[in-house]
């Protein structure tokens, strides 16, 4: 039987208070890491992004972790695969690892994508 490894983490919670999170300005873009992959043994990271209209990714794939959007505020279009999908505040999206994807802000969005690999910065492939 195969031994299986674990990553053993304090039996604690992480609060953070509004607008107290890490914050990164990159690409015209707020990046809020609200948790790390470090903060949960590996699990999942999570920001809240901030990103203006006319905001684009080029299509691009993840091949080590999954994708989700949950949005807040504001709209974008979201290809993904052959699939295109027009959201607004409130729809969530996940994309599984290896699927082509690529976004463009319509109005003002606030997303809470993740998880991010913890060496590799927001939407690096």
């Amino acid at each position: 039987m195969a031994q299986q490894t674990t990553h053993a983490q304090p039996l604690t919670a992480l609060y953070r208070p509004a607008s107290s999170a890490p914050a990164t300005w990159a690409t015209g873009s707020l990046f809020e890491q609200l948790l790390s992959s470090r903060d949960s043994g590996g699990a999942l990271g999570m920001a809240l992004v901030t990103q203006p209209p006319g905001t684009a990714t080029p299509l691009h794939r993840h091949t080590r972790e999954a994708e989700v959007f949950f949005l807040l505020d504001g709209s974008m279009t979201y290809r993904a695969g052959e699939q295109t999908f027009r959201l607004s505040a409130g729809d969530f999206i996940w994309l599984p690892v290896g699927l082509p994807h690529a976004f463009r802000v319509r109005h003002l969005a606030c997303a809470v994508p993740g998880p991010h690999h913890p060496r590799r910065p927001h939407g690096a492939v």
